[in-house]
């Protein structure tokens, strides 16, 4: 311990004699602002030097640093000894740091979000919630994130989250001894069409001294450190030979449909969309796509992004349709979705009778969409809500009705147990 110590002690001096200007980002010092990174006086020194210059973020209910161009500073350090606000790198914009270690939280709490467009480049160690008392969180919502060295959450004590979304973490190098790379009560948690890369191996194999190399990747999904859709779904991960990257990614699930489900007011010249949480493989999908009953003059089309699916035809007035997508319904990894999703609803007109019922489409979620609670009707043994990003929000057992007043506004997933049948249905809480 006493060496590692020193060894970061001497780490830290070889940094400090590279810097030449430390600015502070202050942007309540020029109200004329727009809050953006490139404008010189929201800074306490002018803009950050890029061979020489530290931009430190310390100071309490700083206004958000936009980046919408490219920028670039030698060491970032946000959170250092006080709440270290949030950097937002919009679509165009870039970050580029220098051969030194930045920190996300290094101290203190910080947030960085990259959208897509956006692009941050560690010159060196990527250091998110690395002391004691810092808490370091990474949105990646479509933009890139990329390390040339090594990645540490919560390294020396802290704790640091990466939410990857969707987008690319690009990651040089991860401590797995003692799976130091991501410290107790720190994660990364993959979904949608977000992709990890770490360089290298990663997987249980042999390497080329005839040594037996373990599963760097099960070892960290174990201790529930890199997750799925919140820990409710298995992570996909596979080694790619000729990039030399081992690759992670979350299965596909359903974001979003219409009509919503057990909706029965759907116009007759309504599409049908399933959205999809990244590209799919359309003839996959396709042949484990089920409509019942069939829509006359049918069309199956794609958008031009390969994650929604519009299905186009002659609705009947007063009928109910059963749409459903199978597990074997494959991205373009070849993964199949993480659960099935179903949906029914009724076009308006006078109602049909429907040929055939399934026990499980008789049980109705109302009310919905709902701002309090909603019921099934009778008591459920058992009833989850997940986000749509898979995450588990509520669990309750042996109830009738379920407060979901703690919820935000938007789209769950529901699973119930109602006398031994499992029923899913989608719920729409707005508040």
């Amino acid at each position: 311990m006493k060496n590692r110590v020193l060894q970061l002690v001497a780490a830290m001096a070889v940094s400090t004699c590279a810097i030449a200007q430390t600015t502070v980002w202050n942007p309540a010092a020029n109200p004329d602002g727009t809050g953006n990174w490139n404008e010189a006086a929201n800074w306490t020194a002018g803009l950050p030097n890029p061979g020489s210059g530290k931009a430190v973020f310390n100071v309490p209910e700083a206004a958000p640093a936009i980046i919408t161009d490219a920028q670039s500073t030698f060491h970032l350090v946000q959170g250092d000894n006080a709440d270290g606000g949030e950097i937002i790198i919009q679509s165009g914009g870039s970050l580029t740091l220098g051969e030194i270690w930045g920190g996300i939280g290094y101290n203190a709490p910080a947030v960085l979000t990259v959208e897509t467009g956006g692009e941050i480049t560690f010159g060196q160690h990527a250091w998110i919630g690395f002391l004691e008392g810092a808490e370091g969180t990474v949105n990646i919502n479509g933009g890139t994130v990329n390390v040339t060295a090594m990645t540490g959450l919560g390294w020396e004590g802290g704790i640091g989250i990466v939410n990857l979304r969707d987008g690319l973490f690009d990651l040089a190098n991860i401590n797995a001894s003692d799976l130091k790379s991501i410290g107790e009560g720190s994660y990364i948690d993959i979904s949608g069409g977000g992709v990890m890369t770490i360089n290298g191996n990663r997987m249980a194999h042999t390497d080329e001294n005839d040594e037996e190399q373990p599963d760097q990747i099960a070892a960290f999904a174990e201790e529930s450190r890199i997750m799925a859709l919140g820990g409710n779904a298995d992570l996909i991960y596979w080694y790619d030979e000729e990039a030399d990257e081992t690759f992670i990614v979350a299965p596909a699930i359903v974001e979003s449909t219409f009509p919503l489900d057990l909706d029965t007011e759907v116009s007759r010249d309504a599409d049908i969309l399933v959205v999809f949480s990244k590209e799919m493989d359309a003839a996959s999908v396709e042949a484990n796509l089920t409509v019942s009953p069939e829509i006359e003059n049918q069309e199956l089309v794609w958008s031009e992004t390969g994650d929604t699916l519009s299905i186009k035809g002659d609705l009947a007035d007063g009928v109910t349709y059963a749409v459903s997508v199978s597990t074997d319904a494959m991205d373009l990894f070849g993964y199949g979705l993480a659960y099935d999703e179903s949906l029914s609803f009724t076009v308006e007109g006078e109602i049909a009778i429907p040929l055939k019922v399934e026990p499980s489409d008789r049980i109705a979620l109302f009310p919905n969409p709902t701002q309090d609670y909603f019921s099934f009707g009778s008591v459920a043994e058992e009833v989850k809500v997940f986000s749509m990003s898979g995450q588990l929000v509520l669990k309750k057992s042996n109830v009738m009705n379920v407060k979901v007043d703690g919820l935000k506004s938007g789209q769950y997933l529901v699973k119930a147990q109602i006398a031994g049948q499992e029923i899913s249905k989608r719920l729409v809480v707005k508040h």
